[in-house]
């Protein structure tokens, strides 16, 4: 008999706990996930609520170019560690350009103001305000960025995490199937197989179904009715041959 390089219960097994892996990864990805995006939802809620109070004590010191007044507004940005970026931009009256007054980050006359917004960055969540005077106009804008890199790490070490335990389950529950599956499946079919090999050199075989009621004992006992009639037809046939013998005898006589 031909040896396979992969017998068949390790293919069964491998897709089987392919298919385990597959979905249970996926969920537990898609858990990570949706964590995460509540962890960074969070996160931003709280800055705007920040960014619109800072944005509010910035109204006076925008309007008169204060620039110790929006240095002393800032202060207590920069210590904070989740905040990676925060700027102020003044908005010329006539020409309604924004220019950069003061910044975390370097920042000149042709540094853009970003759009009034939440704009979602690998690495951070940028928000955007209006700076109004107490009129309602608008004198300018604030923008600060809060940083994903915790968020970030956490989730691809939740991912690794969630791989290896995965893999090692796999790996776990392939041999455990290749087990089931030999006692169950295989070792009976190469009983089968066996007793075909016999019947096919004219030997009189008995199947052994394993005692376990399944579509294989069914098989076994197909098998075990066929063998009865060839071996019933194998003694008919030679027992007619013998009969014709002897009458070839007393013809010859």
């Amino acid at each position: 008999m031909k040896a396979r390089a992969i017998p068949v219960a390790a293919r069964i097994s491998m897709v089987i706990c392919g298919l385990i892996a597959g979905t249970f990864i996926s969920g537990a990805v898609g858990v990570a996930r949706r964590e995460r995006e509540a962890r960074i939802g969070a996160k931003t809620s709280a800055a705007q609520a920040l960014l619109n109070l800072w944005a509010g004590s910035l109204s006076a010191p925008v309007v008169f170019d204060d620039a110790d007044g929006i240095r002393e507004a800032m202060g207590h940005l920069s210590s904070n560690q989740e905040i990676v970026e925060a700027s102020v931009w003044k908005q010329a009256a006539r020409s309604g350009v924004q220019r950069c007054l003061e910044s975390i980050e370097r920042c000149n006359k042709q540094t853009p103001a970003p759009a009034p917004g939440i704009e979602h960055l690998a690495d951070r969540v940028r928000i955007t305000a209006a700076i109004r005077d107490p009129a309602g106009h608008t004198v300018g804008r604030a923008s600060l960025a809060v940083s994903l890199a915790d968020d970030n790490a956490q989730y691809s070490a939740l991912v690794w995490r969630i791989a290896l335990f995965v893999s090692l389950l796999s790996a776990g529950l392939c041999g455990l199937f290749v087990l089931l599956l030999r006692k169950l499946l295989l070792k009976r079919l190469m009983g089968l197989l066996n007793n075909v090999r016999q019947l096919e050199q004219g030997h009189i075989v008995t199947v052994d179904s394993g005692g376990i009621d399944d579509e294989v004992k069914d098989l076994a006992v197909a098998f075990q009715s066929m063998a009865a009639t060839l071996a019933d037809r194998d003694k008919s046939i030679h027992a007619h041959a013998q009969e014709l013998a002897k009458g070839n005898e007393r013809l010859t006589k």
